[in-house]
């Protein structure tokens, strides 16, 4: 039986020029498994190749998530993976977090979670069958008539 996730969240982009960007997600899951709260990282292969990854919580706007969870990854300033799922499980006010990857964290990270009162559920990234990403794109429009050169 194949379930459906249908979330809002934001791409969190890590770097230099690290950004949060509003997107939600409609992805079709292999497993029966319906989760609350979501990580997914389409390309990385390891935990240390991470540069995007997607945070999402079904049934939020892009406007709560911010709210709620963007708020709070800002005001802590640098956040490693494990700072990452723990704000995603407060700021949707949840304990269980999924995780869809080609990797899995180490013992250490799940293990420190599980001390803070966070479970992360690990999935291998094929049980997402289908996807469709709508990222948030904001747009100015300039009110000014031309001016010459």
């Amino acid at each position: 039986m194949e379930e459906y996730f249908i979330g809002s969240g934001a791409i969190l982009e890590a770097g230099e020029r690290s950004k949060i960007t509003g997107a939600s997600l409609h992805a079709q899951l292999v497993s029966d498994c319906r989760p609350s709260a979501v990580l997914v990282d389409f390309e990385g292969g390891s935990l240390l190749e991470v540069r995007r990854l997607l945070a999402l919580v079904s049934g939020f706007s892009v406007g709560r998530f911010e709210a709620t969870v963007s708020t709070r990854l800002l005001a802590a300033g640098a956040c490693g993976f494990d700072d990452v799922v723990r704000i995603l499980a407060e700021g949707s006010d949840v304990s269980e977090v999924h995780l869809y990857a080609r990797w899995v964290p180490d013992e250490s990270v799940l293990s420190g979670l599980a001390a803070r009162g966070v479970t992360l559920q690990v999935h291998p990234l094929e049980e997402i069958s289908r996807a469709a990403l709508i990222a948030e794109h904001r747009f100015q429009i300039w009110g000014g008539g031309l001016k010459a050169a």
